[in-house]
């Protein structure tokens, strides 16, 4: 898109919600250049691609699969000399009531349902063997009332996809720290509870 060309041929880190081919979007973006940049390209003759571009393919498949993320619209990669300069994604942005880790300051009525449904979806992403890896409260978008999900996670954070049995500690680490460091403990049980209960939901055979 004419958009990442202009970003890139500006450089450096990019964080911003702008309208985008008509769609009103999230791009992210970095410059990277140096020796990560010669490293990116070398993963890449591997089939790693940089991260932004991993990014958009995972929110993909994830959008695919129903889960609560933005709709990815773009991303792309630039190059100079075989050496990575930079690269970009945009997802379609969605109006919300602010993040997990502002409802969990104020002591939203909303919570413990709140938790509970990023406990599900997790267990969800795990029995498909898809991992986050970015899961942080701050991240977590609390949708308006009436929203089909209750939470959108923002980005696709370093996950994958094809692991082996992932627990639930890879992706629920940042919430239950949250949790605890606010004392929150009767929050933590909800979220654990509502993740194994999807999990032995999701492989009957495992109960």
């Amino acid at each position: 898109m004419a958009r990442f060309a202009e970003l890139a041929a500006g450089g450096g880190r990019h964080r911003a919600r702008e309208t985008l081919d008509g769609w009103d979007a999230w791009i992210e973006g970095d410059r990277v250049g140096g020796a990560r940049g010669v490293a990116a390209a070398a993963l890449q003759a591997f089939g790693r691609d940089p991260q932004r571009m991993r990014e958009y393919t995972l929110l993909s498949w994830q959008t695919e699969r129903l889960f609560p993320v933005l709709l990815p619209l773009a991303g792309a990669a630039f190059y100079k000399d075989g050496v990575l300069h930079s690269h970009y994604h945009a997802a379609r942005w969605t109006e919300h009531d602010g993040t997990l880790a502002a409802a969990l300051e104020r002591g939203d009525a909303r919570c413990a349902s709140l938790v509970a449904a990023l406990g599900r979806e997790v267990a969800r992403l795990h029995s498909l063997r898809g991992s986050h890896a970015g899961l942080d409260p701050a991240r977590l978008l609390v949708a308006p009332p009436g929203a089909l999900q209750p939470l959108v996670w923002c980005g696709s954070g370093r996950g994958s996809v094809g692991l082996h049995r992932p627990g639930p500690r890879r992706d629920l680490a940042p919430a239950l720290d949250a949790l605890r460091a606010a004392g929150r403990t009767g929050l933590v049980s909800i979220l654990l509870d509502s993740y194994r209960a999807e999990r032995a939901a999701q492989s009957p055979a495992r109960r």
